[in-house]
């Protein structure tokens, strides 16, 4: 069993000092931007709700095959927000949020692996429910934090998504119903015409 706050304190350290200096290097040491927090929510859950079934493929990012970082890279993409194809790099960006302040769209980051690295993300949907691409599964699933395997690898979770009280509660209701099909009437705001810095 890995040790838990060496792991998270690694990533809250990772993610402090990406965002203190307002940009990150990728592993090829080019700075890029930390993405705005001006991503809805009801977009990414949306978004990532219409991959499930496609089945997992280490390396991949595309409707044909994903993998966890690949799905999240696409479904964030898909939003405005430009995030690197691995996970532990995409623990990096937003801001951080304590297991028990969860909100739809927050990223899940797990331990998976041995060593101490991040090594599986994952999108929260609320309602401790979350939605991945499980290589064990095969496929972008639904998955709960309760089981002893999630709930065991947790390491931290970070926000890159806003939302309103509204939308919120009708993502978590959604939440109770994996299967259904997610559709949130929402007007057009100010909000919504705003990029996202690549």
């Amino acid at each position: 069993m890995p040790n838990k706050n060496l792991t998270l304190g690694l990533c809250l350290l990772f993610a402090g000092t990406a965002l203190a200096q307002g940009v990150q290097k990728n592993s090829k040491g080019h700075k890029k931007p930390t993405p705005s927090p001006k991503v809805s929510a009801e977009k990414i859950i949306a978004t990532a709700k219409s991959y499930r079934g496609v089945r997992y493929s280490y390396g991949s990012a595309s409707r044909g095959g994903t993998d966890c970082s690949g799905f999240i890279l696409q479904v964030y993409r898909a939003a405005g927000v430009k995030l690197p194809h691995s996970s532990s790099e995409q623990a990096g960006y937003g801001k951080p949020v304590s297991r028990g302040n969860l909100k739809p769209g927050d990223l899940l980051f797990f331990h998976t692996v041995r060593g101490t690295r991040i090594s599986h993300v994952a999108i929260y949907l609320g309602k401790n429910q979350f939605i991945h691409a499980s290589s064990g599964g095969g496929r972008v699933q639904v998955n709960s934090l309760n089981q002893d395997y999630y709930h065991n690898r947790f390491v931290c979770a970070r926000r890159l998504a806003n939302f309103s009280s509204g939308q919120l509660k009708a993502i978590e209701e959604t939440a109770k119903h994996p299967d259904a099909a997610f559709v949130i009437p929402v007007a057009p705001s100010a909000n919504d015409s705003e990029a996202i810095v690549p």
